[in-house]
């Protein structure tokens, strides 16, 4: 008998934006470098300077050196302790340093200060959308619609969270008011397309996506999450295409590199894959996603060892996902004790229709009890039939018993 692996595919992720709102008393960045020399010597000529501090830590912020920012708002708000601008850049210099609660407590205080600031409702808003506290984000950028009822940035981000909430239908409602105060807006126009492609609509997805490419024809996310859309249909080389432009605006998307390494995988153009994912890996050594990808060309290429080793470090990096993967691997490679246990940990992590998985390598390994245990469990769990690849698996496991 020959074990059906249909389900070990690869996995293709989309992204979303976010607005962020702009610091208060913000330059131009085009001479950030130049306004930090220039604040610091006013800051010499007058150490209770309160704007020179915050322009200086604009000019940092701008520079994305968030820490050293940090300091110079804090140090304004030293100086003045009602400073409502100093406590919401500290805000966003929290934001970019990955401390949403602190952000949170400062936009807490702009809004406390000054209880008519929406732009400080959306970016506590965003906060809370990064710590995944929906319900509250939603409440936050709620508000700052009602103190600002064309605030483009606070419906998309609303928008968001509805999506990431899996409300798809307000979150559409959102981007299409959205839309509505700005025609123009790519970004719109491309959540929505998100939305549309969670709930199956992919026709009206890519329409979505292209209107974001005809505003924007430098949107590198529109061009992969189309090309996304492509490569379900079958349409490799529009795929590959709209990856390859995503990756001439944006050299540095991993994303990119792993999506059109799974196009080439399904072409079975198992070098031009593996470059892929290799690539994705070079930009970034962390992207646990091109891990479990390239070892699925290795499984493929029967090269077991190599997939092993992938499959280790996507786990490690917390891809939970690959211990179906490796387990498939482990089965492959007849260590059935070790599938098993992969198998285990991926049902434990929540996936039931792994029992049917684990059925198949418990007959293999002779555990016939067991393995019958496991095809009833995931009939019982799913509601449905066990897979064809299994049934005579079950009935191996039945005559065995």
């Amino acid at each position: 008998m020959k074990r059906h692996q249909s389900l070990l595919r690869l996995v293709s992720v989309v992204l979303l934006i976010i607005f962020a709102a702009n610091l208060a008393l913000a330059q131009d960045n085009s001479d950030a470098e130049a306004r930090v020399a220039q604040y610091t010597q006013a800051i010499e000529a007058d150490s209770t300077d309160v704007n020179a501090y915050i322009d200086r830590g604009n000019a940092y912020y701008d520079l994305a050196m968030y820490e050293e920012a940090l300091a110079d708002y804090q140090q304004a708000l030293v100086l003045d302790p009602r400073n409502a601008d100093a406590y919401y850049n500290v805000g966003l210099a929290y934001n970019k340093l990955g401390e949403f609660e602190k952000a949170i407590a400062n936009y807490s205080t702009v809004v406390m200060l000054t209880p008519d600031d929406a732009e400080a409702y959306n970016n506590r808003g965003m906060a809370y959308y990064d710590l995944g506290e929906y319900v509250q984000s939603i409440i936050d950028f709620e508000k700052a619609i009602e103190l600002d009822p064309e605030y483009i940035d606070a419906y998309i981000n609303r928008g968001l969270s509805y999506h990431d909430s899996g409300d798809y239908e307000s979150a559409i409602v959102d981007y299409e008011k959205a839309m509505e105060l700005d025609p123009q807006d790519a970004i719109s126009y491309y959540n929505r397309g998100l939305a549309y492609y969670d709930l199956g609509y992919e026709e009206l997805a890519m329409k979505d996506y292209n209107k974001a490419i005809e505003l924007d024809p430098e949107y590198a996310l529109a061009y992969n999450n189309r090309g996304i859309i492509y490569r379900n249909q079958g349409d490799y080389d529009n795929a590959i295409a709209d990856y390859s432009k995503a990756l001439e605006l944006d050299p540095q998307d991993v994303l990119a590199y792993s999506n059109r390494g799974n196009a080439y995988s399904d072409l079975e153009e198992y070098d031009s894959a593996l470059a892929d994912y290799n690539q994705a890996i070079a930009i970034d050594p962390g992207y646990a996603l091109a891990y479990n990808n390239r070892a699925i060309v290795y499984y493929d290429l029967s090269e077991y060892e190599q997939a092993i080793a992938d499959y280790d470090t996507a786990i490690g990096l917390g891809y939970v996902i690959a211990y179906r993967n490796r387990g498939l691997t482990y089965e492959a490679m007849n260590d059935y004790e070790s599938a098993i246990a992969d198998y285990t940990q991926a049902i434990e992590q929540g996936r039931t229709e792994v029992y049917a998985d684990r059925g198949v390598a418990n007959t293999l390994a002779g555990n016939y009890k067991e393995a019958i245990s496991d095809f009833s469990t995931y009939e019982d769990i799913t509601g449905q039939a066990l897979p064809d690849w299994a049934v005579d698996y079950r009935e191996q496991a039945k005559a065995g018993k």
